[in-house]
């Protein structure tokens, strides 16, 4: 059987997505177990922060945002698993009307449990964020406008582009 040019093409390529399949499968990509295990946290570490998470809360609602900032930022710099922590850094940050490090923060946070955008989770925490990017958002478009090449403008209007996915219930 003589094969001409297409057939070369189709074996070889054919060839190259049975061997990258099989490197994709060796190397442990995209099974669930890795997914679980790297947003699994230190359960050690968790018990460590959760103390801080509260004092941290504590400050946010008694007004202290400075000192509830600091304490929401050293705990998501020693567990940066922590959704928990990124979300109320976040609030915190809306409140002191940091946005870009408020989405950023709300970003991770919803990355890391999207429970927090969920409407039916007791995490929820979706009012807060809207709020937030309607506050936001015209000021990161007039940035945006006023610099079209201001890359961190950018980047916080795709911060507010994927919570806005998330919220609205869509994908990653």
């Amino acid at each position: 059987m003589k094969l001409d040019r297409f057939d070369l093409v189709v074996i070889s390529a054919a060839a190259a997505l049975a061997a990258g399949a099989v490197f994709y499968g060796a190397a442990g990509y995209g099974t669930q177990e890795k997914a679980e295990a790297a947003a699994r946290q230190d359960p050690t570490v968790a018990a460590q922060m959760a103390p801080k998470i509260i004092e941290a809360r504590a400050l946010m609602n008694s007004g202290q945002m400075r000192q509830a900032a600091s304490a929401c930022k050293s705990v998501c710099l020693a567990d940066p698993a922590d959704a928990s922590a990124h979300a109320l850094y976040g609030q915190v940050c809306s409140r002191l009307q940091d946005y870009p490090d408020a989405v950023k923060e709300f970003r991770m946070c919803l990355s890391l449990d999207a429970d927090y955008a969920d409407s039916k989770s007791s995490k929820f925490i979706g009012k807060i964020i809207k709020a937030t990017i309607r506050e936001c958002k015209p000021q990161f478009m007039l940035a945006l406008s006023k610099n079209p090449g201001d890359k961190e403008a950018a980047a916080d209007m795709e911060n507010v582009h994927y919570i806005q996915r998330m919220l609205a219930g869509g994908c990653d």
